[in-house]
């Protein structure tokens, strides 16, 4: 991900004829579950954008991890099923979808800067997912400003959804910048022998669901084992002990 402006970039701006438009891509994090997440990729323009070699700005700042795969069939309005993956960039296809945006707004109290990004929702697609995953909310967002004449090249950040509405035209969500104080630091903390991935999450990909053998985890080696053997015992894909998350040479302290 890159928040700095590309030094062919301020050549182009200051053209007076732009010879290709200015567009800008987003990403909406619609839903959550413990193997997939559902994904909005959606441009305001009249035929889809691609983006080459391009790594999801979400699977950074989302609160559980993981990262997205390539190559998931896209369903109405743009949307991906999404698997854990690898994280390592792939073309990424943006559907043409009317929306429209307000200006990065911040007060003079020194609050945390918004905007207001408007989707049309006159067909009624849009509603469903205000039922599902906390109606967008806490959700990430992740906006990628990019030129036709070179998709290589852009700038993307990533905002929180802290408000959503809906009605029968729009759909309105309320973006807003990460608080940085709200951080944990470190982000990442290694253990020698105490997995850091949620159960059931993408890191993971435990399929906890009415059959699974496990419904929580110690965090051990041994007990990564025994999930990798109800995997097999399920004819499911056996992805454990593979994805132990703990880094073995850490030493303690």
């Amino acid at each position: 991900m890159s928040t700095t402006i590309p030094e062919s970039w301020l050549t182009l701006i200051n053209r007076l004829h732009q010879t290709g438009a200015w567009l800008w891509c987003w990403e909406l994090e619609a839903d959550v579950s413990t193997t997939a997440r559902t994904v909005f990729r959606l441009v305001s323009h009249d035929q889809p954008v691609i983006l080459p070699d391009f790594k999801s700005a979400l699977e950074t700042s989302h609160q559980s991890g993981g990262a997205y795969a390539a190559g998931a069939a896209p369903l109405h309005t743009g949307s991906e099923r999404v698997a854990p993956g690898t994280g390592t960039g792939a073309d990424a296809k943006f559907y043409p979808f009317p929306i429209a945006q307000s200006e990065l707004r911040q007060s003079g109290a020194g609050d945390l800067p918004t905007m207001t990004l408007t989707l049309d929702n006159t067909a009624r697609v849009l509603t469903r997912w205000f039922h599902t995953g906390d109606g967008f909310i806490n959700r990430g967002a992740a906006a990628v400003l990019v030129n036709l004449t070179d998709l290589t090249k852009r700038v993307q950040f990533t905002m929180r959804v802290q408000g959503a509405a809906v009605n029968a035209r729009t759909a309105t969500l309320q973006l807003e910048m990460p608080n940085f104080m709200q951080r944990d630091l470190p982000e990442d903390r290694h253990d020698a022998a105490r997995c850091d991935s949620r159960f059931g999450g993408p890191l993971c990909g435990y399929p906890v669901n009415d059959l699974a053998g496990f419904f929580d985890c110690p965090k051990t080696f041994a007990a990564c084992v025994a999930r990798g053997e109800d995997e097999k015992a399920r004819n499911l894909p056996v992805l454990h002990p593979q994805r132990f998350n703990a880094f073995v040479g850490t030493p303690n302290q």
